[in-house]
C-alpha cells in the first residue's frame, strides 16, 4: 500500500555509505528506494561517524518527521558502544512520539541492559534466524527479513567459462584481521586472484580509506601480524574498483569465490556464483546459509575450509542448491513487500494530516 499524496519524512540513522563498501552502499541505496516507493523522502542521513548529531536533529525537526529508520548493520552485537547510542536515539524518538524501527540488523551477544531498551522500537527486522532466536529468548518480537542488499535486482549468470579447465578463483578478506591474513595465505596457495569489497573513485582515496580502517589496536598487540596486514594494501590495491557496478561486473568473471564477508555471500547468492565462506565476527554468515540450506558452504575457520578444499576441491552449485537459492529469492520478494507494508502502516501523521 502506498502513502497518499504528501508523503512522509524519514530520518535515516546509520548511513554506512561513507565506508565505501559494496554491501553498505547497496543496503542504503535499497532502503532509500523502498522509502521513495512509498512516496516518502529522507529528510536526513546520519552516519555512525556523526551519530552525536542524531538527537539534536530529531529534536529540531520533530514536527516534520514521521519515522526514524535505524539501519542495524554492523552495530548491534557484543554490547558495542554504538548500539547504546542507537537505542538512545530510539528512546528520544519515542518521547517525541515519532515511530522508530530497527531494520537490517544482526543482533547477537548483547546484555540484558541493552535489550531492555528495545521496547523503544516499534518494529524490529533482523537478517537471519540466529538473531531472531536471541531476541525471542528475551521476549522481544522481531521478524526475519533478508539483508537489504538482496533487494537489488541482479540476474544470475552462467558459469561454464572455465579457462583451460582451470577455475578462475577470487578470494576476499574478512572483517576479522587474523582471518583476513589466513585467507590471503589460502589465496596464494590456490593461485587465486585478490578482490576487495571497498571501492573508491581513485587509488589515492582508497589508500586513505585503508589507513582509516587499519586495525590499529589489533596491530599494536600483534606487531608482526600488523605488518603483514599493512602489506595487504599492495595486494588489494590493483583490484580496487571505482564503484559498485564495476565491482559487480568484475565479480561475474569468476567461477568461484572464497570470502569472509557477509555481504559478499549475499551478492554471490544473487548472482549464483559458487562460493565458500568463513564465519565473520558473529555467526551471521552460518545463520544465513543455514536458513537457505547451504550449510556446507560455510566454515568456522580457514583451517577447516582448507581441509575441505583438499578433500573435495571447489564444488560448483548442485541442482538442489540452485533450487534452494531460487526459493530464497522468491522469499526475498515477499519479505520486501512485508517490510514495505510495515513502514506504510507506521506513518499515521501523513494520513491524518497532522503535519498539515
Amino acid at each position: 500500500m502506498d502513502i497518499e499524496a504528501g508523503g512522509f519524512r524519514v530520518l535515516f540513522v546509520n548511513d554506512t555509505r561513507a565506508e565505501a563498501h559494496v554491501g553498505c552502499e547497496l543496503v542504503v541505496r535499497n532502503l532509500t528506494a523502498l522509502i521513495l516507493e512509498l512516496g516518502g523522502v529522507v529528510s536526513g542521513y546520519i552516519s555512525i561517524r556523526n551519530i552525536s548529531s542524531a538527537v539534536p536533529f530529531l529534536k529540531e525537526h520533530s514536527d516534520e518527521l514521521d519515522l526514524v529508520l535505524i539501519n542495524g548493520e554492523g552495530s548491534m552485537h557484543r554490547d558495542k558502544e554504538i548500539a547504546y547510542e542507537l537505542v538512545r536515539v530510539a528512546g528520544v524518538s519515542c518521547q517525541l512520539d515519532i515511530p522508530c524501527v530497527l531494520v537490517n540488523a544482526t543482533v547477537r551477544c548483547n546484555s540484558y541492559d541493552l535489550y531492555g531498551s528495545f521496547n523503544f522500537f516499534r518494529f524490529i527486522a533482523v537478517r537471519e534466524e540466529a538473531s531472531f532466536d536471541e531476541l525471542a529468548g528475551f521476549n522481544i518480537s522481531s521478524e526475519v527479513i533478508p539483508d537489504a542488499l538482496f533487494f537489488s535486482e541482479f540476474s544470475s549468470i552462467e558459469h561454464a567459462s572455465h579457462h583451460e579447465n582451470k577455475v578462475r578463483l577470487a578470494v576476499t578478506d574478512s572483517v576479522v584481521p587474523s582471518t583476513a591474513l589466513q585467507l590471503e595465505e589460502l589465496r596464494v596457495s590456490l593461485c587465486g586472484e585478490a578482490e576487495t569489497l571497498f571501492f573508491a573513485s581513485s587509488r589515492v582515496s582508497w589508500i586513505k580509506e585503508f589507513f582509516r580502517r587499519y586495525p590499529k589496536r589489533w596491530a599494536l598487540k600483534n606487531p608482526l601480524h600488523g605488518i603483514r596486514f599493512f602489506l595487504l594494501l599492495f595486494v588489494w590495491l590493483p583490484s580496487v574498483k571505482r564503484n559498485v557496478d564495476a565491482f559487480v561486473e568484475g565479480l561475474k568473471c569468476y567461477d568461484f569465490v572464497i570470502t569472509g564477508r557477509f555481504h559478499l555471500v549475499c551478492l554471490l547468492m544473487m548472482l549464483e556464483i559458487p562460493f565458500y565462506a568463513v564465519e565473520s565476527n558473529t555467526d551471521k554468515i552460518s545463520s544465513l546459509l543455514k536458513g537457505v540450506g547451504l550449510n556446507r558452504r560455510c566454515f568456522r575457520d580457514v583451517a577447516s575450509m582448507r581441509s575441505a578444499i583438499h578433500r573435495h576441491g571447489l564444488l560448483p552449485f548442485s541442482n538442489e542448491e540452485r533450487m534452494l537459492i531460487n526459493k530464497y529469492k522468491d522469499l526475498i520478494s515477499i519479505k520486501r513487500g512485508g517490510l514495505k507494508e510495515v513502514l506504510a502502516g507506521l506513518v499515521p501523521r501523513c494520513k491524518q494530516g497532522r503535519r498539515l
